[in-house]
């Protein structure tokens, strides 16, 4: 299992704290490093800071490696964004790619990631019931695991699951 430490580091100045996994360099995340640079969004002080950013990967497959139908596709992208977008104000979805390793072999698929930004504020309020909808969504898809992403974070949930996975798909050092 990958160890994450702790470090403090010096930057124009100003001490932050910062992350490493296991490398000689810590890890800055984005907020971290353009804090530590003193720099800010354009109109700042005239904008809305949506500061909360989230994403669920929503799946293309079943039984691991088997393809939906794009009419499934669909279907599934239309309830994550409906959810996101009732709850949250909006979203953004992008196609992409994505692929990992399963009994020795590289299993790809296309990803459709579902993002949306949030007030601390409305995301507090909420987290509850977006937590609820990202397991009842794993228990319906039929999913070992939903990967989403949460500020600079990547996750799978649920734990349990995604230690198998991360065994079976040869990922060292989880």
């Amino acid at each position: 299992m990958t160890k994450v430490k702790s470090y403090t580091k010096k930057i124009n100045g100003k001490t932050i704290n910062v992350k490493s996994y296991s490398r000689k360099e810590p890890i800055l995340s984005a907020k971290e490093y353009l804090n530590a640079r003193k720099i800010s969004a354009p109109f700042k002080d005239e904008s809305a800071e949506l500061s909360v950013q989230f994403s669920i990967n929503v799946p293309t497959t079943k039984d691991e490696d088997k393809p939906l139908t794009q009419k499934e596709i669909e279907r599934r992208v239309n309830q994550t964004e409906l959810f996101l977008t009732r709850n949250f104000g909006g979203k953004t979805s992008t196609k992409s790619s994505g692929g990992y390793m399963l009994n020795g072999k590289v299993i790809q698929e296309p990803i459709i990631q579902v993002q949306s930004s949030m007030s601390k504020t409305k995301y507090r309020q909420l987290k509850v019931k977006l937590e609820k909808f990202i397991k009842d969504k794993q228990k319906e898809w039929s999913q070992h695991t939903i990967g989403y992403s949460f500020e600079d974070e990547f996750y799978l949930f649920p734990k349990k699951n995604a230690k198998e996975f991360m065994k079976k798909s040869e990922m060292d050092n989880y």
